[in-house]
């Protein structure tokens, strides 16, 4: 079995936490009270359920959810290049348990029951070979690295339930000395020689059987303490190996960056180079050039005065033609301010004189066109609610039927549910009905209001043009 990911909410200290685990070797640290063992509790209860918790089920959901956030655990892992997805959750007021199983996206199992012997057979293991084989508390753990390497054998060996063999082997033991005590009794005490000789033989075929079965037991006790040693010095191998690893990484990126850092500078150096070789080729060029530089300089001042002279001479013609133009351009504004004066004069002999009267009026009618829009929009956001809420209650009446609960007496519906029902059914076409009218009423203010908005725009639009003209 291989962790893959695992997804907890609302799971004692842990509110909403999402961990992939890596193909390496993983370590969680933190503080005391982090979640650090509630997070492999977690790992042990979607596994197992609520039998494998320190507390109850009451205890499992945190405190910080509110009642109707679900507490789930949601565990990916893979068994024999199988990946598997468990789910676990607490839902509900109630903390209902539900569990479902999955592979590959599939579904395997869902129940409680089901879930927990699928998940027995899958792994091999029920929750108390799981927590010895797979889960060491963290006590056992902070425990090891202060004992001597014997008693850590030891130790590792409770750990791994190993001692269930030696006490199996001292039990074949004393099984073998107490068979072999029967045999000389029972040779003692038969006067049959043949009698005995055959029950002596079956005696001894069991103690042959006994001690074999010592021998097999001593011989996988052996075996496993020296997988353990094995395991443990090439535990100690490789943390030796990562540790000269990390070294010579350290080592290898100190020499990149010292690698990088030469190659800029040798960059650098030949761009230098370059530059000064171009350079070289421009000062002998310039030298060649400084021998005709007097009579150049001459022919300069020369071209210098005269560009002086053509450039004074464009200005001037350009200052001619641009007062030209704007004589023409000036004569044309003429003429349109005479023809916008005229124009004004006649819009302002038609504008009526309380035009601001008129504005006012239409913006007291506006404001009172607004309030009563809102007013509507009041009524129907309270008749919309009012329909939601008689929903709400048939859909309840629906669903729990005769057993539903009326909200004010909080009895049972029973034979008064088809009266209930009717009642609740013309209530809300009453409540559509007038929802309807509401609409129709919302149309029609908005029609007067958008009317209303245009005249006033209009009206402004004479109030300013009044007052720029007077």
């Amino acid at each position: 079995m291989r962790l893959t990911a695992i997804e907890v909410q609302n799971f004692r200290v842990l509110k909403n936490v999402r961990i992939s685990f890596p193909d390496n070797v993983i370590g969680v640290i933190g503080p005391n009270g982090a979640g650090k063992s509630t997070l492999v509790e977690a790992i042990s209860w979607a596994l197992y359920g609520s039998p494998v918790a320190r507390s109850g089920k009451d205890e499992i959901k945190s405190a910080l959810a509110g009642p109707n956030e679900p507490c789930q655990v949601s565990l990916e892992f893979s068994v024999r290049a199988e990946n598997y997805r468990v789910i676990r959750r607490l839902a509900g007021r109630l903390e209902r348990p539900e569990v479902e199983l999955y592979r590959s996206d599939a579904s395997e199992s869902v129940g409680v029951i089901e879930t927990q012997r699928y998940v027995d057979e899958l792994l091999g293991l029920d929750w108390q070979g799981f927590r010895t084989s797979f889960v060491a508390r963290q006590q056992e753990l902070n425990a090891l690295s202060d004992l001597q390497p014997a008693k850590r054998r030891d130790q590792l060996a409770g750990m791994l339930g190993i001692e269930r063999l030696d006490r199996a082997m001292q039990l074949l033991k004393e099984d073998t000395r107490s068979l072999e005590r029967q045999a000389d009794f029972l040779q003692r005490q038969l006067a049959d020689i043949a009698s005995v000789d055959q029950r002596i033989a079956q005696l001894r075929e069991q103690i042959a059987v006994t001690t074999e079965r010592a021998r097999q037991a001593e011989q996988a006790c052996r075996m496993a303490k020296s997988d353990f040693d094995i395991a443990t010095s090439t535990m100690q191998q490789w943390q030796q190996t990562k540790s000269a690893w990390l070294k010579f990484q350290a080592q290898i990126d100190a020499g990149q960056k010292t690698k990088t850092l030469l190659s800029d500078q040798v960059r650098r150096l030949s761009e230098e180079q370059s530059r000064l070789t171009a350079l070289e080729s421009q000062l002998i060029t310039l030298e060649k050039n400084l021998v005709q530089m007097p009579e150049i300089k001459r022919q300069f001042e020369m071209l210098k005065l005269a560009k002086s002279r053509l450039e004074a001479r464009q200005s001037l013609l350009r200052q001619q033609s641009d007062l030209l133009s704007e004589s023409i351009q000036t004569e044309i504004r003429l003429k349109e301010i005479e023809r916008s004066l005229a124009e004004y004069s006649a819009q302002l002999s038609e504008i009526p004189d309380n035009v601001s009267d008129r504005l006012h009026e239409l913006q007291i009618l506006l404001d009172q066109a607004r309030h009563d829009f809102g007013s509507l929009q009041g009524e129907k956001i309270a008749l919309s609610k009012e329909i939601d809420t008689l929903d709400e209650q048939m859909q309840s009446i629906a669903r729990f039927g005769p057993e539903s609960v009326c909200d004010r007496c909080l009895r049972p519906l029973g034979d008064s549910l088809p009266q209930i029902k009717a009642h609740l059914h013309e209530e809300r076409l009453k409540l559509q009905s007038s929802l309807g009218e509401i609409d129709e009423r919302l149309r029609t203010k908005e029609e007067e209001g958008k009317k209303l908005k245009t005249d006033g725009d209009e009206l402004q639009r004479l109030v300013q043009l009044h007052n720029t003209l007077t």
